[in-house]
């Protein structure tokens, strides 16, 4: 989980290499954000663009950006988002041919027969070099 505004105030890496580590670290990311009400356009700008990269960094790794209005939700949001962890399932992949370039490779995740079901995996994964 992750607590944050969002807001990139003083980081030494860009959104870009945050997104990087995230997938070669293999770890799902539940970015938590306490969005206060924005008073001027450039904070507004500034919050829309925190939010979406959040949101975009919990699609990337797999877990699920929230955004609590208040300090009183975040308990809901802890329990949610553990409620999450106490029941997913770990589904396995082996690609049909053995590329080891390195590189980023994308998948995707279906459940035709259940389409009832909530589905959130990672993107991708990097591949050995070999």
């Amino acid at each position: 989980m992750l607590l944050s505004d969002g807001e990139d105030t003083t980081s030494l890496v860009d959104e870009d290499r945050v997104l990087e580590l995230a997938r070669r670290a293999d770890v799902a990311v539940y970015p938590i954000a306490l969005l206060g009400a924005a008073k001027q356009d450039r904070e507004r700008l500034a919050s829309r663009e925190a939010t979406h990269f959040l949101r975009v960094l919990a699609r990337e790794s797999g877990g699920e950006a929230h955004f609590p209005s208040s300090l009183s939700q975040l308990n809901a949001v802890y329990e949610r988002v553990a409620g999450e962890l106490r029941n997913q399932y770990m589904v396995g992949y082996v690609p049909r041919t053995d590329r080891r370039d390195g590189r980023f490779h994308r998948i995707e995740v279906r459940t035709p027969s259940r389409s009832h079901l909530q589905v959130r995996h990672r993107l991708g994964y990097y591949s050995s070099r070999g």
